[in-house]
């Protein structure tokens, strides 16, 4: 057999292996081996695959908004805050030119959290603001127990994420609905932490931060390792 021919037989067996590994003892250790196997590839985001446009190399400047239910507030007053702050931070992290969340809060707060259509809403805020893209997160499901088992933990959240490009025509800044995607999250996926192993708020913010990372992960490339959970 040529070296070229056993190359090829190696790169099988090595992915074969990894595939089996994966499946065999869970997905994390499965990244592992990969990794170790492949290197560690960057995921192309959803923003980029559906608009051809990389935020960090384009040096777009972007504004996040999140929008949370009455009733999830109830629960989680400062979810809605918190969460906008955190997944600011996750994009700031990557060199990502963001509106500082705190602009964005003050806005929120002289507006009565403005419109509740996202259109309306990212029209209201272009007019406000000097960025090229806005991003709407809305919340529709956020908890933190397994139904019926309120001692056992396991983060769920449901949503929807839009993104609105900025334009200027005479004068007047309009916003472009350019990008949508529902989103679900499941934290652990596979084993619930018992209420003994943690208390009640370290869970919640550990979850939160979670999430706020998922959702960053739609607007830049990533390494298939930090969606290990």
């Amino acid at each position: 057999m040529d070296d070229g021919r056993k190359s090829t037989v190696r790169s099988a067996v090595a992915l074969s292996t990894a595939v089996l590994i994966c499946c065999l003892t869970g997905c994390s250790l499965g990244v592992m081996t990969g990794k170790m196997l492949f290197g560690n590839p960057k995921k192309k985001c959803a923003f980029s695959i559906a608009r051809h446009v990389n935020l960090v190399k384009d040096e777009k400047k972007v504004l996040v908004i999140c929008s949370v239910p009455e009733s999830i507030k109830l629960e989680f007053p400062s979810l809605e805050i918190d969460l906008q702050d955190l997944v600011t931070r996750q994009l700031k992290r990557q060199e990502i030119q963001v509106i500082n969340p705190n602009k964005v809060i003050d806005w929120i707060q002289e507006n009565g959290n403005g419109p509740s259509d996202s259109s309306q809403l990212a029209r209201e805020l272009a007019a406000s603001f000097d960025t090229d893209y806005i991003i709407v997160v809305d919340l529709e499901r956020f908890s933190y127990t397994e139904e019926n088992s309120p001692t056992m933990y396991q983060g769920h959240a449901e949503g929807n994420v839009l993104a609105f490009k900025v334009g200027e025509s005479d004068g007047t800044k309009s916003a472009l609905h350019v990008f949508s995607h529902e989103f679900q999250s499941v934290y652990p996926r596979f084993s619930p932490k018992s209420a003994h192993q943690m208390p009640k708020e370290t869970f919640v913010n550990n979850y939160l931060r979670r999430v706020s990372l998922e959702l960053a992960h739609l607007f830049y490339d990533h390494t298939v390792s930090e969606e290990v959970q």
